[in-house]
């Protein structure tokens, strides 16, 4: 079977898309990371594209992966929804 490998931007996992699978996708769909949950938008079909609608960050101290909204991205500094531990983004 042929394969199209995608790396995730978020947690750069590597995801597999058979070329029969992919040949059904359209621009404006949606491809979810079985790794860490990130939805991709597919914004070229040739060559394939994606853009990530969004971004997550793991807790340095837990381990704990975690969506970020707009609000963290601006203010740059998180609070792990598990433990609590309150982190600077740039230090993940």
């Amino acid at each position: 079977m042929n394969v199209l490998v995608v790396t995730c931007p978020d947690c750069f996992e590597e995801l597999e898309i058979s070329t029969s699978d992919w040949k059904e996708f359209q621009l404006g769909d949606i491809l979810g990371c079985n790794s860490c949950g990130a939805e991709l938008e597919v914004t070229s079909l040739e060559p394939p594209e994606f853009e990530p609608l969004g971004y997550s960050t793991e807790c340095p101290k837990c381990g704990t992966l975690f969506p970020l909204s707009e609000a963290d991205l601006e203010n740059t500094r998180v609070t792990c929804p598990d433990c609590a531990f309150s982190f600077a983004l740039e230090d993940n």
